[in-house]
């Protein structure tokens, strides 16, 4: 059978020499009974920009909610512009560690130009949420606000596209 029950104490499951072999993580799929099929990681995950992707991803989401918890963005007014300049990266890091899913990206440019549009797209869904949420509450200081964001979204994404193409030569 596929898996054996260690003989021990423990109630962990362990592969089979067997199923190890049948499989191996260095395909990217793995056929599975009934035609079904098993993604294996090892294909994104040996990509560097997939950790950094990862890496910055978590470093926002963690920034992010300690601002929030904290009220940080209402202490330093300046905190937003590194946060959206942390997202503009984490933006790019993300558009370029896509190629790995070439089925659904193999199209998508990996330019300087393309990797901004991204940034920009996602920053103005964002500050769109935010004045959904009623964060932002009009005027022509908000409306100032709001440019400043995408525009600090954009150089983000400049920067995390020199960032991507300096990991990809590594």
């Amino acid at each position: 059978m596929g898996f054996q029950q260690p003989t021990g104490k423990s109630t962990h499951l362990e592969f089979s020499r067997s199923m190890r072999s049948r499989f191996s993580m260095r395909t990217a799929v793995s056929p599975l009974r009934n035609g079904c099929r098993r993604v294996c990681y090892t294909t994104s995950m040996q990509n560097p920009l997939f950790y950094f992707f990862g890496l910055s991803l978590i470093l926002l989401a963690c920034f992010h909610a300690a601002a929030l918890t904290f009220s940080l963005y209402y202490i330093y007014l300046w905190l937003d512009m590194p946060m959206h300049v942390l997202g503009g990266v984490t933006i790019a890091l993300g558009y370029h560690s896509s190629y790995v899913l070439k089925k659904y990206t193999q199209r998508l440019p990996h330019t300087l130009l393309a990797t901004v549009i991204a940034a920009f797209v996602v920053g103005a869904g964002w500050e769109a949420y935010e004045y959904g949420v009623g964060l932002v509450t009009g005027g022509l200081f908000s409306a100032a606000d709001t440019l400043k964001d995408i525009v600090m979204d954009c150089a983000g994404g400049a920067l995390g596209f020199v960032v991507a193409k300096a990991i990809r030569t590594l």
